[in-house]
């Protein structure tokens, strides 16, 4: 694989080199005697040495190193946005430990890149099948949960780009590689403008969490515009909504901040995040931890 993307490399940025090229697309789990586990086929790749916490430059040039400018994760995962694999598998709660042998190898020189001196971890290929349509998928209500989560716990990895797959669900007489997946925004129609989006289209376009943080509670969001702006962080009070936090945010929308409140201690309530007069979906108080959900239904 060194080899191949060696080779691809110098054939695309020979035609212009501001081209990106994306290295992997690694899968999340290895099965020992068929498939090479991902953070191990990414260590030999690269050169590198050590555990999964502590990676190291290796023997060897690694054949003058690997050329690409972006390496990119599936990490689908058998729970939630906090789950982990464990060992050399990479799910979600896993993205830290390949960040740290990305950042060992950029140190050690293994990654040739003529775009980027800190390589980019992209995940180009996450989701969890619905219910509805899948009846093994999870609920809107989880996903709507879960999606925004999901794309902060990644950005909080270093994580830039994220890619859900997919938009609407395949169809389900079809026979993809992957079987009939069932992740997208929008429900299954062969007329394109008969397919209805899905309440969790909300929880991507308008990502928001609110997590207890020892004594306060840390908000995070990005805007549906993906642009800078005010934005109200709202607490559920009775029957209405009471703003807690008015705060800005950054040109590419995102936001968050830790506020200084003991709301949602007792795991009950709602926050959500209101910008242009357009909300989020509530995150709960009292959310779903990690428990077992296959992605795929």
């Amino acid at each position: 694989y060194r080899k191949l993307i060696n080779s691809f490399y110098a054939a695309v940025k020979s035609v212009d080199p501001s081209n990106v090229v994306i290295a992997a697309g690694l899968g999340p789990l290895g099965l020992p005697q068929q498939t090479i586990f991902p953070l191990k086929f990414a260590r030999e790749l690269l050169c590198m040495t050590g555990g999964a916490q502590n990676p190291r430059k290796g023997k060897g040039n690694c054949e003058g190193g690997v050329h690409f400018d972006v390496f990119d994760m599936h990490p689908y995962t058998s729970g939630g946005p906090t789950h982990e694999g464990g060992g050399d598998n990479v799910e979600l709660g896993d993205i830290p430990k390949l960040q740290k042998l990305l950042r060992a190898a950029d140190r050690a020189g293994r990654i040739k890149s003529n775009l980027y001196k800190r390589t980019p971890l992209w995940i180009i290929e996450m989701s969890w099948d619905t219910n509805p349509p899948d009846p093994n998928g999870i609920s809107y209500k989880l996903a709507s949960q879960w999606i925004p989560e999901a794309l902060y716990r990644s950005w909080k990895a270093g994580v830039d780009h994220f890619f859900w797959f997919t938009i609407v669900d395949f169809d389900p007489e079809g026979k993809g590689p992957k079987g009939n997946i069932e992740a997208g925004f929008y429900l299954w129609n062969p007329n394109v403008a008969a397919q209805q989006p899905k309440p969790t289209i909300k929880a991507f376009r308008f990502p928001f969490v609110a997590l207890r943080e020892g004594k306060g509670l840390m908000v995070w969001g990005r805007t549906p515009t993906s642009r800078g702006g005010m934005v109200r962080i709202e607490a559920k009070q009775g029957g209405g909504w009471k703003t807690l936090r008015t705060l800005r945010a950054a040109g590419n929308g995102i936001f968050t901040t830790v506020l200084g409140t003991s709301y949602g201690k007792d795991r009950k309530g709602a926050v959500r995040a209101t910008y242009l007069g357009e909300s989020s979906p509530a995150f709960t108080m009292n959310p779903v931890g990690d428990k077992f959900a296959y992605p795929f239904g």
